[in-house]
C-alpha cells in the first residue's frame, strides 16, 4: 500500500467548544482513508460535537469518518495527528493518558499550554522526537503571515489594545504574534496595572491590565486589557514610520480586507500536520519558551498569595 493510500487517524482529545470546532477542521481535511475519533467523557459535549461534525464537510464531496469515544483506550494504537484540546490544567493528564495508549507521529497542543511550570519539561521529555505545535492560531493566518513576509528586519511596534478582551486566556497569542512578525524572540514581559479576578471557567483566573514584551531585536509588543466592555480588539503595527491598523472584527488592515480564521477553518494546517508532518505554527519548544515568560509574568497578579509558586490558573 503507498503511503498516500494508507489509513491516516486525526484525535482530538477533550471535544468541549474549542474541541468540537477541531472536529470540525478535521472533517474538511481532504485525505485519503481518513477516520477522526473525538475523545470526551461527557455524552453532551460527544453529541454536540458529532452534529457540529456533521455541518461540515470536505470540497470533494467525500466524507471522513467520525468516531466519539468515552476515554483513550477506545483510540488505536498509532495516531497520524493527537490534538490535546482541554483546558491548561487537565492537559498534562490527558497527554499522559492518551501517550500511554497511543504512539502518535504529530502532536497539537491547544493553549494556554500548562499551568504548572514543571509540566513544560515534563511535556519535552514525553514528546522528544515527535513534531509537537501549539496552536495560537494567529501565525498561520494567512494576511498575519502575508504582513510579516512585507516587515523588514528593522524593529517594530505592536499594540493591542480593547476592553476586557482576556489578558490572561489570550495573550500567548499576541505575544506568538509579535514573535513572527518581528522574526524575533521576546526576552522580557512586564505586567502593569493588574486587575486579576475569578474567570468564568471554575478554578481559572482572568485579569485587566498591560503587559510589555521587549523582544532580541528592540522590537516592543504592548497588550492592554481596560476593564469594562464595549471597546473591540484594535491592533496597530509601526515600522520605519508606517503603520498597519488591523480591525480583525472588521476584516480589514488599514483599506484592505483582511480575513481570520476560526478554529472551524483550520482544516488545511491539520492536513500539513498529517500528510507532512510539517506545520507553521510554533513548535513545543519555541511556544514552552514564550509561555513560560508569560505565566512568570502574569503569576504574581493571579495567584498574590503565592506569586513564586509552580502553578499560574489560566486558561
Amino acid at each position: 500500500m503507498s503511503d498516500t493510500k494508507r489509513p491516516r487517524t486525526i484525535a482530538v482529545i477533550g471535544c468541549g467548544n474549542i474541541g468540537s470546532r477541531l472536529l470540525q477542521s478535521a472533517a474538511t481535511v481532504e485525505l485519503e482513508n481518513l477516520s477522526v475519533f473525538g475523545v470526551e467523557p461527557s455524552e453532551a459535549a460527544r453529541n454536540l460535537s458529532a452534529e457540529r461534525f456533521a455541518q461540515v464537510g470536505r470540497t470533494d464531496g467525500r466524507v471522513n469518518m467520525l468516531k466519539m469515544v468515552n476515554s483513550a483506550d477506545e483510540l488505536p494504537e498509532t495516531v497520524d495527528l493527537l490534538i490535546i484540546a482541554c483546558s491548561a490544567h487537565q492537559r498534562m493528564d490527558a497527554l499522559c493518558s492518551t501517550l500511554a495508549r497511543t504512539r502518535p507521529r504529530a502532536v497539537m497542543l491547544e493553549k494556554v499550554l500548562f499551568t504548572a511550570d514543571s509540566d513544560y519539561d515534563r511535556a519535552a521529555e514525553l514528546l522528544e522526537g515527535i513534531p509537537t505545535w501549539v496552536n495560537t492560531t494567529r501565525n498561520i493566518w494567512p494576511d498575519y503571515r502575508s504582513l510579516a513576509a512585507r516587515l523588514t528586519n528593522a524593529p517594530l511596534s505592536l499594540e493591542v489594545t480593547g476592553s476586557d478582551w482576556g489578558l490572561g486566556s489570550n495573550g500567548i497569542h499576541f505575544l506568538a504574534l509579535a514573535e513572527l512578525l518581528a522574526d524575533s524572540e521576546i526576552k522580557t514581559i512586564m505586567l502593569n496595572d493588574a486587575d486579576a479576578r475569578d474567570a468564568k471557567r471554575a478554578g481559572y483566573r482572568e485579569l485587566t491590565g498591560t503587559l510589555r514584551a521587549e523582544l532580541a531585536d528592540d522590537s516592543v509588543a504592548t497588550l492592554i486589557s481596560r476593564p469594562g466592555n464595549g471597546d473591540p480588539i484594535s491592533i496597530r503595527v509601526e515600522q520605519n514610520g508606517k503603520g498597519y491598523d488591523i480591525s480583525e472584527t472588521g476584516g480589514m488592515i488599514n483599506s484592505d480586507p483582511f480575513t481570520i480564521l476560526y478554529t472551524s477553518q483550520l482544516g488545511f494546517a491539520l492536513q500539513e500536520m498529517v500528510a507532512e508532518r510539517t506545520s507553521n505554527l510554533p513548535t513545543l519548544a519555541q511556544s514552552s519558551r514564550l509561555h513560560r515568560l508569560y505565566l512568570d509574568a502574569l503569576r504574581p497578579a493571579i495567584h498574590p498569595q503565592a506569586p513564586n509558586g509552580d502553578l499560574c490558573m489560566v486558561t
